[in-house]
C-alpha cells in the first residue's frame, strides 16, 4: 500500500517562463488535504515536484518543512527522457 497526497490536475500547456507544469494541493470540503491509501500496483510512475517559490520566500520555509508548508508546486518534466517526451 502507498499513502498518496492528491494535487489538482495541471493545465494542458506548461508555464511560459520555464516550460514546467504548475499544480496545487487538493483539499477536501473540510479543508484537509485530499489523501488516499492505494495499492502499489495502481501507481504508474512517481513524479518529481518542487516548490513554486513566490517572489518573497516565506521565512518559515526550511529544507525539513517546505514540502509540508508549500501549496503550489512545479512538476519537473525534465528528470528523464521518458517523462520529458510524455509531457511535451
Amino acid at each position: 500500500l502507498a499513502y498518496i497526497e492528491w494535487f489538482t490536475p495541471f493545465r494542458q500547456t506548461p508555464e511560459p517562463d520555464h516550460g514546467l507544469y504548475r499544480l496545487k494541493r487538493a483539499y477536501d470540503p473540510g479543508g484537509g488535504r485530499l489523501v488516499s491509501v492505494i495499492p502499489l500496483v495502481s501507481i504508474r510512475q512517481s513524479v518529481h515536484l518542487f516548490p513554486h517559490f513566490p517572489r518573497q520566500v516565506l521565512q518559515e520555509w526550511a529544507s525539513h518543512n517546505v514540502l509540508d508548508t508549500c501549496d503550489n508546486f512545479l512538476l519537473n518534466s525534465q528528470t528523464d527522457r521518458y517523462r520529458f517526451a510524455r509531457l511535451r
